[in-house]
């Protein structure tokens, strides 16, 4: 698996870097699922689920698909043929996304992915995550951070001793860790 997202003990979804999915019920991993039309797609990419039926899957290339838990409902692509490398799902029908240069996104059910913001190109953002449909972080790779408050991002200030992150993890507060990562 390159991506899982679990919304219960009992339902996670597994996605395995081609086009098809697995749902773990807390014993064991179902069968494989297509969700992605088209195999090219599915390089490493991620995964997320609000609820146990409402996951949208993000394949390479940008083709993204909302999975109910056992098929897809529908495919769409991220503008460009971007490909997010995280991803956050707080509700159903709302995504938010970052990419590789920088990129920050929003997928709505009703209207679908919409580019926001750039953050300069070596701004990759590596982890994203959210606490509501209004609150969310995402972290980059050289320690910059952004910040999702319902309409759009903005930029952070980066943590005084900021290194590589590793992933960030945001609470019912609207508070969010960030991991970093240091080579000593």
């Amino acid at each position: 698996m390159t991506s899982v997202s679990c919304v219960t003990d009992t339902f996670c979804v597994g996605y395995r870097g081609d086009k098809m999915v697995r749902v773990f019920n807390g014993t064991s991993w179902g069968p494989n699922v297509d969700v992605l039309t088209d195999e090219q797609y599915g390089a490493f990419s991620p995964v997320s689920c609000a609820t146990v039926t409402f996951c949208l899957v993000v394949g390479h290339g940008g083709l993204s698909a909302i999975f109910d838990g056992t098929k897809s409902l529908g495919e769409y692509f991220v503008p460009g043929g971007e490909t997010p490398l995280t991803l956050s799902c707080p509700a159903v029908g709302l995504c938010l996304a970052g990419g590789w240069q920088g990129q920050t996104y929003t997928f709505n059910t009703g209207s679908g992915w919409k580019k926001q913001q750039t953050f300069g190109s070596s701004t990759g953002y590596v982890s994203v995550s959210c606490s509501s449909a209004t609150f969310c972080v995402a972290a980059s790779s050289s320690g910059r951070t952004a910040v999702y408050r319902g309409a759009t991002w903005t930029m952070a200030p980066a943590p005084p001793t900021a290194g590589p992150v590793v992933s960030v993890s945001c609470d019912a507060l609207n508070s969010a860790l960030v991991t970093f990562s240091w080579v000593v």
